[in-house]
């Protein structure tokens, strides 16, 4: 009874001992099971966190060429064509796949073999045609506007293959990226990608002469130069600012939102600021920069109906206006009523302070509408009233020569649009405006030694305000404030529209710290090249109101400016070059933004420029989206 006793005790015990040993086993099975989770899960979110890190990077990189495509015109920004799918593994040079690299994925193996399971990573980049929850930019503007990164990265496990045969994972990542239209302040804006084009050869922004130029107010960025060619290229030590100024100097202290301060961009050379440059206590001179595109690509010439934005702030875009129509003289010298032909040949003369003539030998009336053979003013003072000019042949400005705005309605829009169609342009000659006339208060509008305004003169006149479009208040610019008296000028003025499809894109939205603003005073033919408009002259002057000169279209209609395929290295575009120049006058002022493949500002005594921070027209940026 005992042995069997003891027996069955022993088996037990060999059974317990059995038992404890499986569970054991169990245990280190279920351990080692945790451990190759553990281990192999981890390595799993690290790759994934490195792939989709590559990813992010390779897009973001991909997206600025895309930038610079559509705002350089070009398409092989990146090396890549925008718009063909490529695979890293036979394009490693490519912008995108140089940054993938950079981050540990150097696209070991084929797209094709990736997706079989293959050991290895592979980083492929297409463009798709539409992001969900994105609005693409007109392709005018940006043809190939989405970019998107694939990587795959199939990796060995380590333990898992012990347990469920496992010897590989996939790991895929996704980033899409691309540009799209942000509304952005506008700068005085230098668009030559790669000077020289310009003839003759000069640095893409060329400040000359001893006075300062000095900008008040306006955006963040005061003075953007898309220029990024190699230094020497254009006959100056660098081709984005000519050095040295001599003793010419730009004055950034009083811009920027808050007046202390303003930055100034090159997407080139040089780095270090030059001597002259003051950017005040917030402003910098930042280089290299991202070029800022064309902001007036999409606006309408006189007569374009497609590519564009057919209609502004509720505003029709314009067609090509008729010949002015003749217009009553009450007080005429040659004629009580002014024909057309006569308004187009320049023989429609009218009396002191009629229509705001301030001089008292008389004006030249010049009414809106199309003129055949441009408008050339000389030994006489000529007024404008409100409304589009469509000039073919230019305005020539020569000797003893005047301009002001004129009184009468117009077209209600408050202010002088000039369309130079063709080659045509804006010539001022050095001894335009200095003869002695009746001035213009940049706060009350035209002066006369008799009265304040101009006899029956009313608050519904287009410059009643003077250089503002309501009642300024606060909002005239501090250097035009005077004291809160004005600054009288005596010198050649134009004031560009405040309403229509040229004026003031955000109309009465404006803020009100703001106000209506003059916009687009000269558009320069954009199918035209080479042209060199050039403002300065012997005395004062004024100018309120956007300048655009761009060349940017072969095709001869103007139609799309920045998208292939125009190249950036076309010597035949990006060559217009504004000149404006100061003169030992009193000061001149020039009001409002200035686009220009080139600029050159110079003069003896300075300009002051007021620019509008308001953000009102768009332009592209690069962003990623996922």
């Amino acid at each position: 009874m005992k042995n069997s006793f003891r027996r069955v005790v022993g088996r037990n015990k060999r059974q317990s001992g059995q038992v404890m040993v499986f569970v054991l086993l169990g245990l280190g099975v279920f351990l080692i099971g945790a451990m190759a989770f553990a281990i192999d899960l981890s390595n799993l979110w690290f790759q994934r966190q490195a792939s989709q890190t590559a990813a992010d990077a390779a897009c973001t990189a991909g997206a600025m060429d895309l930038l610079l495509d559509a705002t350089n015109g070009t398409t092989t920004q990146g090396g890549f064509t925008a718009g063909t799918a490529f695979d890293c593994n036979s394009n490693s040079t490519y912008a995108p796949c140089q940054y993938a690299n950079l981050n540990g994925f150097g696209s070991s193996i084929t797209q094709a073999n990736a997706n079989s399971g293959n050991l290895g990573n592979n980083v492929f980049v297409d463009f798709p045609a539409t992001v969900p929850g994105v609005t693409a930019p007109p392709p005018t503007i940006a043809p190939t506007a989405f970019m998107r990164v694939i990587v795959t990265n199939n990796m060995p496990t380590f333990f898992a293959g012990m347990l469920q045969g496992l010897s590989k994972q996939s790991v895929k990542a996704i980033a899409i990226c691309g540009v799209t239209e942000a509304a952005a302040p506008i700068p005085i804006l230098v668009l030559d990608p790669n000077s020289p084009h310009a003839s003759p050869q000069q640095s893409a922004l060329n400040v000359q002469g001893n006075g300062a130029i000095q900008i008040f107010g306006g955006p963040s960025r005061s003075i953007q130069v898309n220029s990024a060619a190699n230094a020497g290229s254009c006959g100056q030590s660098n081709c984005a600012v000519n050095s040295p100024w001599g003793s010419a100097s730009i004055d950034l202290s009083q811009a920027g939102p808050l007046g202390t301060g303003a930055d100034m961009a090159l997407s080139g050379t040089p780095a270090a600021p030059l001597s002259g440059f003051n950017g005040g206590t917030t402003g910098h001179w930042i280089a290299p920069a991202a070029p800022i595109m064309d902001p007036f690509g999409q606006v309408c010439y006189p007569g374009q109906t497609i590519n564009c934005n057919t209609t502004i702030n509720g505003y029709p875009a314009p067609s090509v206006p008729p010949v002015p129509a003749g217009v009553t003289a009450t007080n005429g010298i040659t004629s009580t009523i002014c024909t057309a032909a006569q308004v187009v040949a320049g023989n429609c003369k009218v009396l002191h302070t009629e229509n705001g003539c301030p001089d008292v030998l008389g004006c030249t009336l010049y009414e809106p509408g199309a003129y055949a053979s441009g408008i050339t003013v000389k030994n006489e003072t000529a007024i404008f009233d409100p409304g589009l000019y469509y000039v073919t042949g230019g305005l020539d400005m020569q000797s003893q020569s005047m301009v002001r705005p004129g009184t009468g309605p117009g077209d209600g829009t408050g202010g002088i649009t000039f369309y130079f169609n063709g080659s045509g342009t804006v010539q001022v000659n050095s001894n335009s405006g200095s003869r002695t006339i009746d001035t213009f208060n940049t706060l009350k509008g035209p002066v006369t030694a008799a009265a304040v305004r101009y006899p029956g003169a009313s608050t519904t006149s287009p410059y009643y305000y003077g250089v503002q479009c309501v009642n300024p208040g606060s909002i005239v610019p501090a250097n035009l404030q005077g004291g809160g008296a004005g600054v009288n000028i005596n010198g050649n003025i134009l004031l560009g529209p405040c309403t229509g499809y040229y004026g003031d894109p955000l109309g009465t939205s404006e803020p009100a710290s703001i106000g209506e603003q003059r916009w687009f005073l000269f558009f320069q033919d954009r199918s035209a090249q080479g042209v060199q408009p050039s403002w300065g002259g012997g005395g004062q002057f004024l100018l309120a109101g956007t300048m655009y000169f761009h060349s940017c279209n072969s095709s001869g209609s103007g139609v799309s400016c920045t998208p292939p395929p125009v190249p950036a290295t076309a010597s035949s575009y990006y060559q217009d070059i504004l000149s404006l120049s100061g003169n030992s006058g009193a000061g001149t002022y020039v009001l409002g933004e200035i686009v220009a493949d080139n600029l050159t500002l110079g003069g003896t005594s300075g300009i002051n420029m007021d620019l509008n921070p308001t953000n009102a027209f768009s332009v592209l940026k690069a962003s990623l989206y996922q």
